[in-house]
C-alpha cells in the first residue's frame, strides 16, 4: 500500500527480528506506513524514514542523491557510541536516548529531536480500553526484570534492590535471568495491569523501556530524576512519581499503602488518571511532530 504523504520505512531483517519497540514505531508513531528492507524500493517513494540502529552513510548519501526527503529514525544508541556521520546529510532526526553531547551538536542540533523508546511488543492498548483502575488492583507495587543488571546507569539496579528488601509486603519483586528474559510479554502484562506503581530503575541508559511499559499498562512509575525527564528537549515534566533515591521507595508506598488500607483511594485513583492523561498526550505529541516524516 502507499504510504500517507508518499512515504516509506527502510529497515533491515536485524531490526525487524530483535526491536522491542517495534509496535510501538509501527502502529502509535508511523501508524498506516509503508515499510520495506530493500532499498531500491524507495525509489517509489517521495520520502524515507531510515530506520536503523547503525545507519549505512553510503546508503542514506544516496538516498539524498536521489532526490528524497531523508528522515532518520535512531534505535538503541543507549551509551552514545554508534557513527553518526548520517546524521549530517539527513533532512530530520529521531531519535531515543537523551545524550547531551549529541543533541547539542551545532552540526544536526536543530534537526534532532528526541523520542520515547516506547513500550515492550505485546503491551499496545486498544483506543477502546479502559484500563483497571487503582482502586481494582491486587498489588500496590510490581517490579519484574532484570534485577541484577551490573551496567545499570551509577549502579541504579543495586541501589533498587537494596531498597526493595526494605519493601517486603509493599511490593512485588519478580526477578529475570537478564534483559527480556523468562516472561513472555502476556505474562509481564498480567503482572503490570495488575499494580498501581511500577518502580522504574535505570537500566543501560536512564530511559529504560519499562517507564514506558509502565505508562502504557496503566501503572503510575516510580523513577529518580534524569536529564531526559527535565522537559526540553525531552519527556515534559512528568506526572508520576520521581524521587531522590531508591531509599526513598519504601516510604513511598508505605503511605500510598496506608491511603489503601483506609479505603481513601481518591487521591491515588487521581494520581493514575492524570499518569494515563498524561502518556496518551505524550504519544500524540510525538505522533504529530514525527507527523510521518515531515
Amino acid at each position: 500500500m502507499n504510504a500517507p504523504n508518499g512515504y516509506v520505512v527502510l529497515t533491515s531483517p536485524q531490526v525487524l527480528q530483535v526491536c522491542l519497540e517495534l509496535q510501538f514505531i509501527f502502529e502509535e508513531m508511523l501508524p498506516g506506513v509503508a515499510v520495506t528492507t530493500r532499498a531500491d524500493d524507495v525509489l517509489k517513494y517521495r520520502g524515507v524514514v531510515y530506520l536503523e540502529y547503525d545507519f549505512n552513510l553510503e546508503l542514506a548519501k544516496q538516498i539524498v542523491a536521489a532526490g528524497k526527503r531523508l528522515v532518520l529514525y535512531h534505535l538503541g544508541d543507549e551509551t552514545g557510541i554508534k557513527d553518526l556521520s548520517a546524521y549530517s546529510v539527513a533532512d530530520a532526526i529521531f531519535r531515543n536516548y537523551y545524550i547531551p553531547k549529541v543533541f547539542q551538536n551545532p552540526q544536526w542540533a536543530k534537526k534532532l529531536h528526541w523520542m520515547p523508546n516506547g513500550y515492550r511488543n505485546g503491551l499496545r492498548q486498544p483506543p477502546e480500553k479502559t484500563l483497571k483502575p487503582a482502586h481494582e488492583r491486587s498489588s500496590l507495587a510490581t517490579f519484574i526484570g532484570w534485577i541484577d543488571n551490573p551496567k545499570a546507569v551509577n549502579n541504579e539496579r543495586a541501589e533498587f534492590a537494596a531498597a526493595a528488601k526494605e519493601c517486603e509486603g509493599l511490593l512485588q519483586c519478580v526477578p529475570t535471568a537478564g534483559f527480556a528474559a523468562g516472561y513472555s510479554a502476556h505474562l509481564y502484562a498480567h503482572f503490570l495491569e495488575d499494580a498501581v506503581f511500577a518502580p522504574c530503575p535505570a537500566g543501560n541508559a536512564a530511559e529504560t523501556i519499562r517507564l514506558f511499559d509502565a505508562l502504557e499498562m496503566g501503572c503510575i512509575p516510580i523513577s529518580l530524576k534524569h536529564d531526559f525527564l527535565d522537559g526540553n528537549p525531552c519527556m515534559p515534566r512528568p506526572l508520576f512519581l520521581v524521587v531522590d533515591s531508591w531509599a526513598q521507595l519504601g516510604g513511598v508506598l508505605k503511605a500510598r499503602g496506608a491511603a489503601r488500607d483506609k479505603l481513601k483511594y481518591d487521591e491515588v485513583n487521581e494520581s493514575q488518571l492524570l499518569s494515563i492523561s498524561y502518556w496518551k498526550g505524550l504519544k500524540e505529541y510525538y505522533r504529530s511532530l514525527i507527523g510521518v516524516a515531515r
